[in-house]
């Protein structure tokens, strides 16, 4: 048994678990390489269509939405977020979204896709940035990401939070999770 995947629907209450065993190498880097799953496109078509995709949907959340962009929160080059504000009230629930690509590629700039459906139901949505692998170890990304959610709880006190990285079935979210006095 290789691993446990949970996916959520757009609905809290719709969630399924999966677990999945692999015999060898090669079926374990199509499992993990979610590009290679297309019936659609290339591979390397998928990864470029994302992209471009993702990109034009943050900078329309943008224009469109009330934001705060490239907020530092620590000394890395990439360790900024960009909040996005609900319209019609203050929000009580942030997303947290601490943005894809294996932690090799990916950026701010690529993770307000999903700004306009949360804040349109209300929730805040940050975009956290790291830096990015092999540039900086592992233990770097993870201590930035903790420092990054400190930052977010410490903004938005009285709040419900929710952490979602799209590399969590590869890391277990637990050591980003904030630890206070």
């Amino acid at each position: 048994l290789i691993g446990l995947h949970i996916a959520c629907s757009h609905r809290a209450r719709d969630v399924t678990m999966m677990a999945v065993s692999v015999s060898n190498k090669d079926e374990l880097d199509t499992l993990m390489s979610p590009s290679k799953w297309s019936k659609r496109l290339p591979a390397e078509e998928v990864v470029e269509h994302f992209m471009s995709t993702a990109e034009r949907a943050t900078k329309a959340a943008q224009k469109s939405l009330k934001t705060e962009l490239s907020v530092r929160y620590g000394k890395g080059t990439n360790t900024t977020l960009d909040i996005y504000y609900p319209t019609e009230n203050e929000g009580t629930n942030v997303f947290i979204f601490i943005h894809g690509g294996y932690w090799q590629s990916c950026g701010t700039e690529h993770a307000g896709v999903m700004a306009v459906p949360f804040t349109e139901r209300g929730i805040v949505v940050v975009a956290l940035g790291h830096d990015l692998a092999p540039k900086v170890s592992m233990t770097e990304i993870v201590e930035q990401c903790r420092e990054g959610c400190a930052y977010v709880v410490k903004k938005f006190k009285n709040c419900k939070y929710n952490i979602h990285h799209c590399a969590f079935d590869v890391v277990s979210p637990i050591p980003l999770l904030p630890s206070f006095p």
